[in-house]
């Protein structure tokens, strides 16, 4: 079953305390990383944090000052589960967010060819590709770094401070990826 975004995510908030242990207290900085809910299956996990990425993706668009003014086709599947534009832009991002040695090149190079939503294809002169080979080699790269679809997803879903940011892109691309690993 691929990823539906017209269907609603169950989004999920799990708070601590207070106890007679540990009272409430500020937080000193904001809590950016996703709540888990020990029951919620990593599909589920992955659905929500999906949805939260294009809900982001569609507001930040719209935004009247910044946005990119998208019309509602680019969030919208034509070719297959998955196979918007949006989709698209977001695979070439993520293969260079995990600097694929393949495709990390063209991640920031593509905007010259055209991507046809209708038949999931991206061309560029006689070079062509298929969403498909991109979500391929995606799935491929997580499996090389080892590291958690979810955890990446649910990292992109939540909004950071330009100082989250900093500390995180100061981080060398190693550490980066173990944020992504699951313990165990």
């Amino acid at each position: 079953m691929g990823f539906d975004s017209t269907r609603k995510a169950d989004l999920f908030i799990v708070t601590e305390g207070p106890t007679d242990q540990a009272p409430r207290t500020a937080k000193a900085e904001p809590i950016t990383k996703p709540s888990r809910v020990v029951n919620q299956t990593d599909a589920a996990r992955l659905f929500s944090a999906k949805a939260q990425c294009i809900a982001r993706s569609k507001a930040s668009s719209a935004d009247p000052n910044y946005g990119f003014g998208h019309a509602p086709s680019y969030w919208q599947d034509f070719a297959g589960s998955e196979t918007s534009a949006y989709r698209f832009d977001h695979l070439m991002f993520l293969l260079g967010f995990l600097k694929d040695p393949k495709w990390e090149h063209l991640s920031h190079n593509y905007r010259d060819g055209d991507y046809n939503r209708r038949t999931g294809i991206w061309t560029r002169g006689d070079q062509q590709i298929s969403i498909q080979d991109l979500k391929d080699a995606l799935a491929k790269r997580i499996v090389e770094l080892m590291i958690s679809e979810v955890l990446i997803f649910e990292y992109l879903a939540v909004p950071h401070s330009w100082q989250e940011d900093r500390q995180f892109y100061g981080l060398s691309f190693d550490e980066r990826m173990r944020k992504f690993q699951v313990a165990g």
